[in-house]
């Protein structure tokens, strides 16, 4: 559709329905949106305008998005000093540089680009929100300057250093999942977070988690865990993921009485008599049967994996029994109790006995 067509089109709509947000999606033709102007939209949404080029922007959008634009120059935005939401996504962007212009920015989401370089954003201080997930990015430090930031997600990008975390005291919403984190220790003093995401890093102990009392949301998963002693402090905590760690036991978890979802999977859980012992929410409750919770409902503790024991429990259902390839099950859990404990096999072997759960003959 042409521009002409779409002014055309535009003209015969009633002005109260585009007046707040205008979407053109699909459109291999449209080259700009001046008029968008004469409607006096606040959001503008484009999306799969791949030949969309961001001149004579409209001077009353305040809220822009840009999906699947094909755009690799955003140098057209640098006069929109009015924009207070930008979302950029899935567009071959490596350039930031004319961002730094746009000081009302209170929301910025540029995803799926091919960002490295973020120093441009510092003079950004009204930023509440900033989402620069699945990038290339590895320095985060300007992000010291950033101090109002509330919500941060810079999922999936080549971070190591997060020792600038220590500045965004007002964070109640961190996502860094999948990156190469070895020290999480800077997000110690954050306690307004009340989510809080780490997957595939390497945490290995929960101590640094005590004070984070306002939780509602963790996500450990893959985090090389051994020991989540200090979790039973996070009595908030609604939803938990811990699957595909090394957790042998789960004691703390007894504590948190808030529970609505609870992921398990893939540990050395060596005892299930804790199990019966777990809270969960009432209104998660509600008689599924083995099947749809083995199917992966949100009532899933422990299923499928280096766990001695299958275990589903709900307020009607408790369901205990020992894996069919238990054996083999039992000889990776201390392969992989070596790993982490650095012990010999025979050490491993000593400290399941100790523990008094396993038949030694199973070890032979």
């Amino acid at each position: 559709m042409s521009e002409e067509q779409i002014e055309k089109l535009v003209s015969q709509y009633k002005y109260e329905i585009l007046n707040k947000a205008i979407r053109i999606s699909d459109n291999q033709t449209i080259r700009t949106v001046t008029f968008v102007e004469q409607l006096e939209a606040s959001k503008l949404i484009l999306s799969e305008c791949y030949r969309i080029q961001l001149i004579r922007l409209p001077t009353n959008i305040i809220d822009l998005v840009l999906s699947y634009c094909n755009i690799s120059d955003i140098s057209g935005l640098k006069s929109m000093l009015w924009l207070q939401k930008l979302v950029i996504t899935n567009n071959p962007i490596s350039n930031i540089s004319d961002l730094q212009y746009l000081l009302n920015l209170t929301s910025l989401t540029v995803n799926t680009s091919n960002l490295v370089d973020i120093q441009y954003l510092k003079p950004l201080l009204n930023l509440k929100e900033l989402e620069l997930s699945e990038n290339n990015i590895f320095n985060i430090s300007v992000l010291q300057y950033l101090t109002g930031l509330q919500k941060l997600n810079l999922r999936k990008n080549q971070i190591v250093d997060v020792s600038v975390l220590k500045y965004l005291k007002n964070l109640t919403d961190l996502n860094l999942n999948f990156n190469k984190i070895a020290d999480i220790s800077p997000i110690y003093n954050l306690v307004r977070l009340t989510e809080l995401q780490l997957c595939c890093n390497s945490v290995k102990s929960t101590s640094v988690f005590r004070k984070l009392t306002n939780l509602t949301l963790l996500n450990l998963a893959q985090t090389d865990l051994v020991d989540i002693g200090s979790i039973s402090s996070l009595v908030n905590l609604e939803c938990v993921n811990l699957e595909r760690n090394v957790i042998i036991f789960i004691e703390p978890l007894l504590n948190l009485k808030n529970i609505q979802e609870l992921n398990l999977e893939y540990n050395c859980i060596l005892d299930p008599k804790y199990y019966k012992k777990l809270h969960i929410s009432e209104q998660y409750q509600k008689e599924p049967t083995n099947e749809q919770i083995k199917l992966g409902r949100k009532l899933i503790f422990v299923h499928k994996s280096l766990n001695i024991f299958e275990q589903v429990i709900n307020k009607r259902i408790t369901y205990i029994k020992k894996t069919t390839d238990y054996k083999t099950q039992m000889n990776k859990l201390v392969r992989k109790l070596d790993k982490h404990l650095n012990k010999g096999w025979g050490k491993a072997g000593l400290l399941m006995e100790r523990i008094n759960i396993v038949d030694q003959s199973y070890l032979q």
